[in-house]
């Protein structure tokens, strides 16, 4: 067989390029944490899922997880007391400058309060995970310390330039409180920014709670200015906003990325990993990428997914891209997105609209928004079918969804496409199949007719051979009156159902829950049926 030509797309690995774990007495290793934390923080959940056993995002973790992992695995309880270290030194350094400016520190205080903390990351820790605590805590000590000092020099030069004696103190005390304020916005962006990276996932969950944040944000700024005026409530609010929204767009990262860009490196994009604003020439590139060579370039978006923050830049060029393709390329190359994508929101929202949703989910954790519900109720969130790409993406989605009811629909949009017609009736012979709980439901499917090689799914179809199959001895199990009948089917039918669950990782990752999740089903189904098995 003929080797495939050499691809002319430029394979991006974007992940660390380290290939032992961080070493606690390497003080150089200290500062590629401090690195990874502030401009690569992705890489902390790379670190953990190479050496340190698996990455579980937080919304997967529980204590016992949590405890588990600290007790048992050395490499992830080595990276928090590393950042442990990193979160103490910059308290200790603030101590140790509030003395050089002779403010009195409490020795006893200072060592309860560091302790206090530590064990509180420790118990963030087992709550949330390593990785994103320690991202977490080292971005908020350092950014926190920083921005404090920073905060109280400038409060003490513009006092210092324009007053003296008691106007000196009421300068520097209005002064220091918005300069604070500033500190305060600039902390939270930074801080969030680097924590919604290491968590992972779409834009859509950020934006979500980042509506949250604001409205919290709002509630602050009614009670300042109940309290001390409604102008004074007004401008915190505008500087806090302000300083949160221009930290987490990380100007400074942009920057790298279009320093990078200028120099021609190919890594450039992951200069930017931290900033969700598209870099110049992004879109123009995945373009030219998937023309070149469509599963290549498909790889460098799910790289771009990974260590990176452009996934608005993928999914408008990916959205462009498959509008452009010809029904005899459509459902191949969106085959080839559903095959292994990083993230499934990247195939939902090449047929879902990504501005609808990101502007549904703020608005409906917005909730001091009076009549969002039926603000939110009026954004067409839901999948589209008006165009083939549309209904194709929709169709992959629905099935890795769980949905084949709802995945034919999408397919029956297509059928005149190749491999729409396979792909219909793969989603029909899925959701019948899905319907049977029982024997008696099993027995009753008539198989549906199967289309004609070759197949887009030949691995899904041999799946559903077997299904039929066990469909038959079903019928056996019901209709017989002989016992030795009964078993025997009912052994030849396990033997089926044992032979899918062996081999469904090799089923495509769309439909491979799917048919994992029947087989059990009609598995269960068969041993409670209670047929001597064997006699």
């Amino acid at each position: 067989m003929a080797s495939q030509p050499p691809t002319k797309v430029p394979q991006l690995d974007l992940a660390p390029q380290l290939t032992r774990p961080l070493s606690p007495w390497n003080p150089l290793d200290y500062l590629r944490l401090l690195y990874w934390v502030f401009y690569f923080p992705q890489a902390l959940r790379w670190y953990v899922e190479t050496f340190g056993g698996g990455y579980i995002p937080p919304s997967k973790m529980n204590w016992q997880q949590g405890l588990d992992i600290l007790r048992d695995n050395p490499i992830q309880r080595q990276l928090l007391l590393q950042g442990a270290f990193l979160l103490v030194i910059p308290l200790l350094l603030l101590t140790g400058w509030l003395k050089q400016v002779q403010v009195p520190i409490d020795l006893g205080a200072l060592v309860f309060i560091l302790a206090g903390v530590v064990a509180g990351v420790v118990a963030l820790s087992a709550a949330f995970g390593v990785a994103g605590v320690v991202a977490f805590v080292v971005a908020f000590a350092v950014t926190g310390v920083v921005a404090g000092i920073v905060a109280l020099i400038v409060a003490f030069i513009l006092a210092d330039s324009v007053a003296e004696g008691m106007g000196f103190v009421v300068v520097f005390v209005m002064a220091l409180g918005w300069a604070g304020v500033v500190a305060v916005g600039i902390v939270l962006g930074v801080t969030l920014g680097v924590a919604f990276v290491v968590a992972g996932g779409v834009t859509v969950g950020v934006v979500g709670i980042l509506a949250g944040i604001l409205t919290g944000i709002l509630v602050l700024g009614a009670v300042v200015g109940v309290v001390a005026g409604m102008t004074l409530g007004v401008a915190v609010v505008v500087v806090v906003v302000g300083m949160v929204g221009v930290a987490i767009l990380r100007l400074d990262a942009w920057v790298l990325g279009v320093i990078g860009l200028l120099l021609g490196q190919n890594r450039y994009l992951s200069y930017a990993a931290l900033t969700p604003l598209t870099l110049p020439q992004t879109q123009k590139q995945l373009r030219h990428w998937l023309r070149q060579d469509w599963a290549a370039g498909i790889q460098n978006i799910n790289q771009l997914l990974a260590y990176t923050y452009q996934f608005l830049p993928a999914i408008e060029t990916l959205n462009r891209e498959l509008s452009l393709l010809s029904s005899e390329h459509l459902i191949y190359r969106t085959a080839q997105l559903a095959e292994h994508p990083y993230d499934w929101n990247l195939v939902r929202f090449t047929s879902a609209s990504l501005p609808n949703a990101l502007q549904a989910k703020f608005l409906d954790r917005f909730f001091i928004l009076p009549l969002r519900r039926r603000w939110v109720s009026l954004i067409n969130c839901n999948l589209r079918l008006d165009t083939p790409a549309h209904a194709t993406a929709a169709g992959f989605w629905l099935l890795h969804d769980n949905s084949p009811a709802a995945a034919s629909h999408a397919f029956d949009t297509v059928r005149d496409c190749l491999y729409g017609q396979e792909m219909h009736a793969l989603a029909v012979s899925l959701a019948l199949f899905e319907t049977a709980e029982n024997v008696s439901a099993i027995a009753a499917i008539e198989p549906p007719n199967f289309p004609e090689p070759p197949y887009l799914r030949p691995v899904t179809w041999r799946a559903l051979q077997c299904f039929c199959h066990v469909i038959l001895e079903t019928k056996t199990i019901v209709g017989s009156v002989s016992r030795t009948e009964q078993a025997l089917a009912s052994n030849q039918a396990l033997d089926k159902l044992k032979h899918i669950l062996d081999n469904v990782d090799e089923v495509p990752e769309a439909e491979r829950q799917l048919v994992r999740a029947i087989a059990k089903q009609w598995q269960q189904a068969l041993l409670d049926a209670d047929i001597s098995v064997g006699e």
